[in-house]
């Protein structure tokens, strides 16, 4: 859009610039129609801008008579330069009728270039031969690409081959002769000894960079219209509705003649007989298997991943440890994905059979996904090649199945140098098995045959697998003291995942004597009993309540009474406000109760203020203070004050003379003078809310914006009887307040603004109050808010603003 808008600008430039030039508007370029009479007197004009556009404007309208008049012009003119001018806009008109101007074709070797390029394209008979004879007389490159565009336009194709041949054999022009000699092979059929010899000659060293140029151009172009088939001349192939035939000696030419190709060529040629899937050239693919030339080389092995055998498994496997990465990645890629049924068995029996190889037969064994063999895999974890060895137990951690499940068990003993890799192979296994009683039943012998971490870890892999064989185990253990994994399999045991076994693990309780660890157990039973999906919640809270009989340690108490609390179901709430008055549990539950009050208050807010007021009431020391700090976390979000009306700003000035915000905190303005009206001076009303991250802020920089000034804000407050309270308020930065008219709090630092940071008591009357505040700003944010609340920080109830 950008070219096109530049382009329009241009042209009406142009156009004023010829009118105000003093010139015909013939010399600026018009979209009007052409006045070819006009453009006829203009072209010998003595001006070359006006001959130039008269030019312009008889091609643009190309009719006959405009085709006359450049001819005549052309003609007449001895100017060679003007001539040539006068060919080209002839050619871009390209109708028949400028044949007869440009014959005979001038002597001047310019000028019969471009008359040549006029010529061409037209698709006359007598324009083709005029340009051939050209071209044999002068041999120029114009009438070799000419009689090139000639041939390709042509639907005679003997003609064609005719030009195609001749350009060939007679031009100087590398690009020509690839060209024409390209045409011949996609466009005729090679079943001549001509053409054979052609492209033997081809062949020869002083022309390989036509060769290449040739089969390079001939392969990509042939292979992708479709117009070369590489098929097995014995298999009819059908393209476009009609059969194929006589182009497949090009093939057996390329195959006979492939070692005379250069180094580039060659690995062309091979991915193409690749395309082929002819089977017929996978001898020559072999044989490229052990040459120089990397890239043909991992052509050759992708070739026969096409056109091979299974029987060339052997080879390919070979190259797998080749010196060249290319070549490596290829064989390996050709292995990992081939579909040959026998590609898993070779790879399994060399796995076997063949040290050279267990590496990589491992590694493809599992790529592959193959779990047909895992019994040859198994008996590599044993390998004294610990590369080998471990390998092996990586490849069973993803191909392992419950089939497997003995013979990878049997590997947790203490010798076994990799039992660490072995634990991680069963780990991977038993995370997709279907018989984790299976599992467990190979794992149990693992148990006495290790110790320490090791032993640790086996407890952990049956607790995951959850069976009743290996719960029971372990919980036998665990009650045993003298057992050697007794401390184990109390570990494991407190974090048993399966609730639904808790009430064998509390039975179990009695006979550990250990305190650290009786703790660690129940306190495993309480999350585990906690983290179930067990509904309603009201169940999983009479579960929790079952246990308090069991804690022996206040730590234990308060564990289940957190967990109540967390359900934040209303049922929980019921059992710890409950609890509340039950001596032994009171601080516990009131701790809970205290650390979920805002929980419980989204969802029942005066139910929870009632609880806590009580629970305050019955409670001392630590515990009485969390609840007094959670009464004012459940009524921090009420009691804000609302709506406000804003003074102007207020300035004061330091000693400096500039404008200062300790300075105007200090001085005394006009709003805080006895009998001030506030609705009299007019001030504008305005609300909390503006930010919803700040609901309850008044923004003064919002409203008023700058710094080091003061700002007042007045809210007028309706009390239905006389009540202390407790007033809150936060400002950013200086602040000052006056209650019914009274100063009660006078702070004059710098501070952000933190709701609460500056607290009172004042007195409510029935009926009318007032707060007056004076903000002031230093830079930045400018913002106050104010809540009352009841003396005890809860909602206080009977005001209204």
């Amino acid at each position: 859009m950008k070219r096109i808008f530049s382009l329009l600008i241009l042209v009406s430039l142009l156009f004023v610039v010829g009118c105000r030039s003093g010139v015909s508007s013939k010399y600026a370029i018009s979209l009007e129609k052409v006045n070819e009479s006009q453009a006829a007197a203009n072209l010998s004009h003595t001006d070359v801008h006006i001959r130039e556009a008269a030019r312009m404007d008889l091609v643009r309208s190309g009719s006959e008579k405009a085709i006359r008049i450049l001819g005549a012009a052309y003609i007449n003119s001895d100017d060679a330069t003007w001539k040539l001018a006068l060919i080209r806009g002839l050619d871009q008109i390209k109708k028949p009728l400028i044949v007869g101007y440009l014959l005979p074709l001038p002597k001047d070797p310019v000028l019969a270039d471009a008359s040549v390029k006029a010529l061409s394209g037209l698709g006359l008979p007598e324009t083709t031969q005029i340009i051939r004879d050209d071209f044999l007389a002068r041999r120029s490159d114009t009438g070799a690409f000419a009689l090139l565009d000639e041939a390709e336009a042509l639907t005679d194709q003997a003609k064609a081959r005719e030009l195609y041949m001749l350009l060939y054999n007679t031009s100087k022009n590398t690009s020509v002769r690839t060209g024409a000699l390209m045409h011949i092979l996609l466009d005729t059929c090679l079943s001549s000894d001509c053409d054979l010899e052609l492209l033997a000659g081809l062949s020869k060293p002083e022309q390989e960079a036509a060769l290449n140029d040739v089969l390079v151009k001939w392969l990509e172009v042939g292979c992708k219209c479709g117009q070369i088939v590489l098929v097995n001349p014995n298999e009819p192939t059908f393209e476009s509705g009609r059969q194929i035939h006589n182009k497949y000696c090009l093939y057996s030419y390329f195959a006979s003649a492939f070692n005379s190709f250069s180094a580039t060529t060659q690995p062309l040629l091979m991915s193409n007989f690749a395309k082929s899937l002819n089977s017929s050239f996978a001898p020559l693919a072999r044989t490229s298997l052990a040459s120089n030339n990397i890239a043909l080389r991992t052509a050759a092995i992708d070739a026969l991943g096409e056109i091979g055998a299974p029987s060339d498994l052997p080879a390919i496997l070979a190259l797998t440890t080749n010196e060249d990465k290319s070549t490596r990645n290829t064989a390996l890629r050709l292995l990992r994905r081939h579909h040959w049924p026998k590609v898993d068995a070779f790879l399994a029996e060399q796995l076997s059979k063949n040290p050279a190889y267990k590496g990589v037969c491992l590694k493809l064994l599992k790529e592959r996904r193959c779990r047909d063999y895992n019994d040859i895999i198994f008996a590599e974890t044993t390998n004294s090649d610990n590369a080998i060895a471990l390998s092996a137990l990586e490849a069973l951690g993803i191909l392992g199945v419950d089939a497997d499940a003995s013979h990878i068990a049997s590997l947790l003993r203490k010798d076994y140098i990799h039992l660490d890799k072995a634990l991680d192979c069963v780990e991977k296994n038993i995370s997709r098995t279907e018989d984790p009683d299976l599992w467990t039943s190979a794992l149990i012998p693992g148990i006495t045959k290790t110790s320490g971490e090791q032993t640790g870890k086996i407890l952990d892999l049956i607790a995951k697998l959850g069976s009743q064989n290996g719960f029971d185990t372990i919980l036998a253990m665990a009650k045993d003291a003298k057992d050697p994994n007794h401390a184990l399999a109390l570990d494991t045991i407190s974090r048993w995942p399966n609730v639904e076994q808790s009430d064998f693990i509390l039975n179990m309780l009695a006979d550990v004597k250990d305190p650290f660890a009786r703790a660690k157990v129940l306190a495993g039973v309480i999350q585990a009993t906690s983290d179930s999906d067990i509904q309603p919640p009201s169940k999983k809270v009479d579960m929790l309540i079952a246990l308090l009989p069991k804690c022996e340690r206040a730590l234990e108490t308060q564990m289940v009474f957190d967990c109540i609390a967390k359900i934040a179901d209303m049922s929980a709430f019921k059992k710890l406000e409950a609890h509340i008055y039950v001596a032994n549990y009171r601080d516990t539950a009131a701790k809970a109760l205290a650390s979920n009050a805002k929980l419980f208050g989204e969802k029942e807010l005066e139910t929870i203020l009632v609880a806590l007021r009580t629970a305050i009431n019955v409670t001392e020391g630590s515990t009485k203070e969390d609840l007094q700090a959670a009464m004012k976390v459940v009524c921090e979000p009420y009691g804000y004050i609302s709506n406000w009306r804003h003074s102007q700003a207020y300035f004061a000035k330091d000693d400096k003379g500039k404008d200062s915000c300790p300075e105007a905190h200090k001085t005394v303005f006009e709003p805080e003078t006895p009998g001030f009206d506030v609705k009299k001076a007019g001030w504008v009303k305005c609300k909390t809310g503006t930010n919803p991250v700040k609901p309850n802020v008044v923004e003064l920089h919002k409203l008023l914006g700058g710094v080091h000034r003061a700002a007042y804000l007045w809210a007028e407050i309706t009390c239905s009887t006389e009540q202390e309270a407790r007033l809150e308020i936060g400002a950013d930065d200086m602040l000052k307040a006056w209650f019914n008219d009274k100063l009660v709090i006078d702070y004059p630092q710098y501070q952000a603004l933190k709701p609460g940071s500056s607290v009172t008591t004042v007195k409510l009357n029935a009926g009318r109050n007032t707060l007056l505040l004076k903000v002031t700003n230093g830079t930045n944010d400018w913002e106050a808010c104010a809540a009352l609340k009841a003396l005890d920080g809860s909602i206080l109830a009977g005001w209204k603003n």
